[in-house]
């Protein structure tokens, strides 16, 4: 069994399960608009469910018209963290209407700067739910399955066009990640993000590994899925530059490689470009009234030498937030899971690496971890300038979840044996299921008070 799945194609299908079972576990234990920024997210895909592609702006400020009864919901349950939630609190939610007749305008310049792609799936949902039913808490309820749906496609076609047994268990133990499965089981972008960052990382892998002259359908995947995960979110296109990594001979020579690979990364900035356009210059996303994105840019051009200092305060005091948050916090990053879980599930990670040997391309290594430090490094760098108050020290705020998308780039660093390790692929899978069961059930201990051995209480008296 454990050959059976991690060396034929089963494994998508046994992912596809686990992290529907899981997902779904997520998307009704979860209380509702309680993933970050969810309330925004909601009404974005509200927009996109019209077909309201652009974002709209009053007083200068990003948002636009939605059902009232959004705004309705997300106060109902504002307080979660602090004053737990019942089942039949939430369900009497559902008398909250959803009337596309009571719009009323909302600001949220963070999410409507986003591209409309990453809300197609909840707005799918949204759209059906607005067909069935008459309440707000219905149609996040149905835009939450259609995302986690959407996840769960992009992420199992990834595994099917993955060859490598090794690097396919490697991306299901990140589409597995008890965040991804928590973002994914929401009305977040960040899955769909997740997703295609797990397609882009294969596309690669295809082009650079595989024998042979490249195929029209590979170089087609590579383009198309390097400007969809454009435009999910920006910060996350110099992922694109893993295509640096691709043999010249996999596509034909010197010359056209230049062609394919100019044409990919110069068709990812223009579309960057041309969706800023609308905006006529960077727009604000950050209501925050300490942000000031003009003066943080000049506050760091002047004081270049204090980048290493604040690095290191920020890693000290916020560290181990960021590192558990790739594996595991939820709500508005204050419900952390168990660090020893945290510490399995990144070894489990390690090991799915390091299993089949040394990496069998050092260029494609070499490729892969400078592409991870410059997105990393402009991920921190667009958080510190948008939303942080000027000169802040040590950075507040930033998420581990921002770096799952960059966690692909590990199949890279793997070598090319094929049987080293297989006996271990079964009990990876496993063990990870079992991690994202567990965080299920502490989702729901920490936030519901009449949960069976719940901790809700403790939480506010450790």
């Amino acid at each position: 069994m454990a050959g059976e799945m991690t060396n034929n194609q089963s494994l998508p299908n046994w992912f596809a399960i686990a992290a529907f079972l899981l997902g779904n576990g997520f998307v009704f234990v979860n209380p509702p608009l309680k993933a970050p920024d969810e309330w925004a997210q909601f009404a974005r895909a509200y927009q996109v469910s019209r077909l309201q592609w652009l974002p709209q702006q009053q007083h200068g400020i990003l948002g636009g018209y939605a059902p009232a009864g959004i705004a309705t919901l997300s106060k109902r349950f504002e307080k979660v963290s602090y004053d737990g939630v019942s089942v039949a609190q939430i369900l009497d939610g559902r008398r909250i209407p959803f009337d596309t007749r009571d719009l009323t305008f909302l600001y949220f310049p963070n999410i409507a700067a986003y591209p409309s792609l990453p809300f197609v799936p909840p707005a799918i949902g949204i759209a059906i739910a607005r067909l069935c039913f008459r309440s707000a808490l219905a149609a996040m309820y149905c835009g939450r399955e259609a995302n986690l749906i959407g996840y769960i496609v992009l992420a199992y076609t990834a595994l099917r066009m993955m060859p490598h047994p090794h690097c396919r268990l490697t991306l299901a133990l990140i589409a597995l990640l008890p965040m991804s499965l928590y973002q994914a089981g929401s009305l977040s972008a960040d899955g769909v993000t997740i997703a295609m960052a797990l397609v882009v990382a294969t596309a690669v892998w295809r082009l650079t590994f595989l024998e042979g002259l490249a195929s029209k359908f590979d170089v087609s995947l590579l383009f198309v899925s390097t400007l969809c995960l454009s435009l999910t979110k920006f910060a996350y296109a110099p992922i694109s530059l893993l295509v640096l990594m691709i043999p010249a001979k996999r596509l034909g020579g010197s010359r056209r490689w230049g062609a394919i690979v100019g044409a990919i990364l110069l068709s990812n900035c223009l579309a960057i470009v041309l969706w800023m356009s609308q905006f006529r210059g960077i727009p604000q996303i950050d209501l925050n009234p300490g942000a000031n994105p003009p003066q943080q840019e000049q506050y760091i051009l002047h004081h270049l030498g204090r980048i290493v200092p604040l690095l290191i305060s920020t890693t000290a005091t916020y560290g181990k937030e960021i590192v558990t948050g790739v594996i595991g916090t939820f709500g508005w990053n204050e419900l952390m899971l168990p660090l020893i879980l945290v510490v399995i599930y990144y070894a489990l990670l390690l090991i799915s690496v390091v299993a089949n040997g040394q990496p069998r391309y050092w260029r494609g290594a070499i490729v892969a971890i400078s592409t991870a430090i410059v997105n990393f490094a402009a991920i921190l760098t667009a958080f510190y300038i948008e939303c942080r108050p000027v000169g802040e020290t040590p950075i507040a705020g930033f998420q581990g979840r921002y770096l799952i998308p960059l966690l692909p780039l590990l199949i890279f660093f793997g070598g090319a044996k094929t049987n080293a390790g297989t006996k271990f692929g079964r009990l990876l899978f496993i063990v990870a299921v079992l991690i994202g069961g567990f965080s299920v059930l502490f989702l729901a201990q920490q936030l519901y008070p009449a949960f069976p051995a719940s901790r809700f209480y403790y939480r506010f008296s450790e």
